[in-house]
């Protein structure tokens, strides 16, 4: 199945956030984000009051090697930025069939969106943890038609389970199935079926909230 995946990152999180950090009032956004080796160039847009100022900044980075200004457009100025090779969330892309779609930043928050297979949005979840990005996964949807999927943390057991719920009424009010029965219907235990409801809410809330860890909560 193919999904759009939406992510958002803390600034202080995000690994290249240190290397193009927004000041108060400028946006970023990154065109062609390939920073893995000195042959990448890149291609970002900074908009602002005093562009110049983050051109400045940016350029004294570790991770940068060079920044070329390439034209003026009134407060936005795209740049052409060599970097040195840092690790980042962004060059897993390079090790994926997945297309980066998005990723633009300013001083609150960063912005991250891709199109791939569903396997690939658990699979960039990994990559974010190993790194130690506070993030959040915003948004899972399917590009066709825009509908909600239900994230990587949930199983297809947990799928199962809430949908043979939904679709038999157990969250209506009053309720139109008992537990027993849906248990019945799974051929599980009534115990196991409880279970296996709320571990399936649970992940359905992770991936909608984040996870329950300080980290994720403050994105």
């Amino acid at each position: 199945m193919t999904v759009i995946a939406e992510y958002a990152f803390l600034p202080e999180s995000f690994p290249l956030g240190e290397a193009v950090r927004a000041p108060p009032g400028t946006r970023i956004e990154l065109e062609r984000v390939v920073p893995t080796d000195q042959g990448s160039l890149p291609y970002v847009w900074v908009e602002g009051d005093d562009p110049d100022e983050f051109v400045e900044t940016l350029r004294v980075q570790p991770a940068v090697a060079s920044v070329d200004v390439l034209d003026r457009h009134d407060s936005a100025v795209p740049l052409r930025v060599r970097w040195t090779g840092v690790e980042s969330v962004v060059r897993w892309f390079d090790r994926s069939d997945a297309t980066l779609l998005e990723l633009v930043g300013d001083a609150e928050e960063w912005m991250l969106r891709f199109r791939g297979r569903y396997e690939d949005a658990e699979a960039f979840d990994a990559h974010c943890r190993d790194l130690e990005a506070a993030f959040k996964l915003r948004r899972l949807y399917s590009p066709s038609d825009g509908t909600a999927v239900l994230g990587p943390r949930v199983t297809e057991t947990q799928q199962e389970t809430l949908r043979l719920a939904y679709e038999a009424g157990y969250y209506e009010e009053p309720r139109e199935t008992t537990l027993g029965e849906l248990a019945a219907e799974l051929g599980v235990g009534e115990r196991a079926g409880s279970r296996r409801l709320r571990r399936g809410v649970r992940s359905l809330l992770a991936t909608t909230f984040g996870d329950r860890s300080s980290a994720r909560e403050d994105v």
